[in-house]
């Protein structure tokens, strides 16, 4: 019985620790998100980072620092921590969506539509992944599909105001 207590408090002290570290990987999380709504993107990449060295399946720690690096013009950088998000959730159609407009700024338009289109089969109503994708088909001439993804952009977005308005009234 002895033995037992033992490695019960043992257990349960680990327990307290892995609390702990998730709580502290919560507050960097945080902390970034406060730093990048500031437009303090250094600030947050160095609180994303310390968040994902506690919590490396963090997805949205990843998305959130690509977010970061792609409003710096690092590009690169941001591609690289939305594979990693993508990597851990893949069903998340921000992920894709954000990894497609980082393609965009970099000029790689049928590598963003890819991903915009992932970004909308996951979530069909998604008017920012049209707008994007709309964007996209913009850059390389094809005008008819972009207003017909615009149009779709604006469609969702109007439907979203709707269910917005109604839930106040």
């Amino acid at each position: 019985p002895f033995m037992f207590k033992s490695i019960m408090g043992q257990v349960s002290a680990f327990a307290e620790t892995k609390e702990e570290k998730l709580f502290k990987a919560n507050e960097w999380f945080e902390k970034g998100n406060e730093d990048y709504l500031n437009k303090e993107y250094n600030n947050a990449i160095e609180a994303f980072t310390k968040a994902i060295a506690i919590n490396p399946s963090n997805a949205l720690a990843y998305n959130n620092r690509g977010l970061a690096y792609d409003k710096k013009g690092q590009y690169d950088r941001a591609i690289e921590d939305f594979n990693k998000a993508i990597a851990l959730n893949p069903n998340d159609a921000d992920a894709y969506n954000n990894r497609g407009l980082a393609y965009v700024n970099k000029g790689q338009h049928d590598r963003a539509i890819e991903d915009f289109n992932k970004a909308i089969a996951l979530n069909p109503n998604d008017a920012d992944a049209y707008m994007g994708r709309g964007n996209a088909y913009g850059y390389k001439g094809q005008h008819d599909r972009a207003m017909r993804d615009y149009n779709k952009a604006i469609e969702n977005y109007l439907i979203c105001l709707n269910i917005k308005n109604s839930y106040f009234l």
